[in-house]
């Protein structure tokens, strides 16, 4: 195995893990799956790192990259509205106005660029941080408003971020 097809394989690792941590969920296994969901942030940052270190980074893994990135995006959205309806509840307004705020910018991205693109901008690269460790500390247990209001605002400054770097016309895949 060449060290491009290693990368990949840590890329389509991450992808691959998603159906094992709803299956966790589902079976009430919260822990469990906290735990699939940590060696799936570590397979992201690894991927990264990697394909830089070896200098194999190429469009493919960064397209399936970001693929794997939305999934979770997704998976963390479903699983909010899932397991924990009472933060969503307690926080109706900013829900909303994230939601909102998101389909507006995809709508924009969309119609701009005639696709989604998977932009890593300072913002968007911290937002992902915080969601996915708000979601692994709400798996083990740690479920607190203030996080999950700090990853909401977080997630529209950086929707904020992409919506001016797509005006811009600077955006890339």
């Amino acid at each position: 195995m060449n060290t491009k097809q290693i990368v990949n394989t840590i890329t389509g690792l991450r992808v691959v893990l998603l159906p094992f941590i709803y299956i966790l969920l589902v079976w009430e296994k919260r822990q469990e799956a906290a735990v699939l969901l940590i060696i799936a942030g570590l397979t992201d940052v690894l991927d990264g790192a990697l394909a830089r270190y070896w200098n194999v980074a190429d469009r493919t893994g960064a397209v399936w990259d970001g693929r794997a990135d939305y999934m979770y995006y997704v998976s963390y959205v479903i699983w909010m509205v899932w397991l924990f309806p009472s933060s969503i509840q307690a926080n109706k307004v900013l829900t909303v106005s994230a939601v909102v705020l998101t389909g507006i910018l995809l709508s924009y991205m969309y119609v701009k660029r005639g696709r989604l693109l998977f932009g890593h901008l300072p913002l968007s690269r911290f937002s992902a941080v915080c969601s996915f460790a708000m979601m692994t500390l709400f798996l083990l247990g740690s479920e607190t408003s203030w996080m999950f209001q700090g990853v909401l605002v977080i997630w529209m400054a950086a929707s904020v971020e992409i919506w001016l770097f797509l005006r811009r016309g600077a955006a890339r895949d």
